[in-house]
């Protein structure tokens, strides 16, 4: 199996609410994934403040990790919720 973690930074401009946006959406996307074992992403809670948003995701293998990471739904919503404020990115995969 494939562990999936991911870490956003966002400029201060990003719209109140676009955290809760780009959950929803990722979650829902996540679940039309036959690879996906398991997806939990969410805003910061406020206990390290260094990014505001984490993703960890549990894929059968890689193919199923690569079908989540360049599907099209996937990159409309990068596109359209996170990239126009996001400025950073810290992501690995390993296997677990």
């Amino acid at each position: 199996m494939i562990q999936h973690c991911v870490l956003l930074r966002f400029s201060a401009d990003l719209p109140a609410g676009q955290l809760e946006r780009i959950r929803t959406e990722l979650v829902a996307f996540a679940a039309t994934l036959p690879g996906v074992r398991s997806y939990q992403c969410g805003a910061n809670v406020g206990a390290d403040t260094n990014h505001a948003f984490g993703i960890a995701a549990t894929f059968d293998d890689l193919t199923g990790w690569a079908a989540y990471d360049q599907a099209e739904e996937h990159m409309r919503i990068r596109r359209e919720l996170i990239a126009p404020w996001l400025t950073e990115r810290a992501g690995v995969q390993f296997e677990i």
